[in-house]
């Protein structure tokens, strides 16, 4: 099954430049990093989001085994769709990434509808050319590996269970 298709994701489309433009600034960045998901988490409940292409994603807590859901973008990818680790840019790696590495499973929801998914790492060649595909949707992603060159921003790729 097409994840995409599935939560009834819009075809990938460039974000809105005023946004995109706020969000990436450094200021942008950090602020997005410690406010998006809160508004994504509300708007949720309305069945928005922030973006076209913002979902929840619950995964399984790698220390605590607790149910855990953070909003972020779903990058479509031919039948699955990518989610990357970039925190924004920020120094820390976000708390879903080691979740999904202690547990693949996950579940992604896009208001009234979810798909369990399986994730696995995305490397090499596969991984820079998701980057391209997502930097065309939300310009962030080209500049985020760069502020963020201390750590590895880890991609994952998510295919319907």
């Amino acid at each position: 099954m097409n994840v995409s298709e599935a939560l009834g994701l819009p075809p990938p489309a460039p974000t809105n430049r005023l946004l995109a433009g706020f969000a990436t600034s450094r200021a942008g960045a950090w602020i997005s990093a410690r406010t998006a998901h809160l508004l994504d988490r509300a708007l949720a409940r309305t069945g928005h989001m922030t973006h076209p292409l913002a979902v929840l994603v619950t995964t399984t807590g790698a220390k605590s085994a607790e149910p855990r859901t953070s909003p972020l973008l779903a990058i479509p990818w031919g039948d699955d769709v990518c989610l990357i680790g970039s925190g924004f840019g920020q120094r820390p790696t976000p708390g879903w990434v080691y979740n999904l590495e202690a547990h693949p499973e996950a579940t992604i929801s896009k208001g009234s509808k979810s798909v369990e998914v399986h994730t696995r790492r995305a490397h090499g060649d596969e991984k820079a050319a998701i980057f391209e595909a997502a930097a065309r949707i939300y310009p962030g992603y080209a500049i985020y590996p760069k502020r963020a060159a201390h750590r590895e921003i880890r991609v994952f790729v998510a295919s319907s269970a």
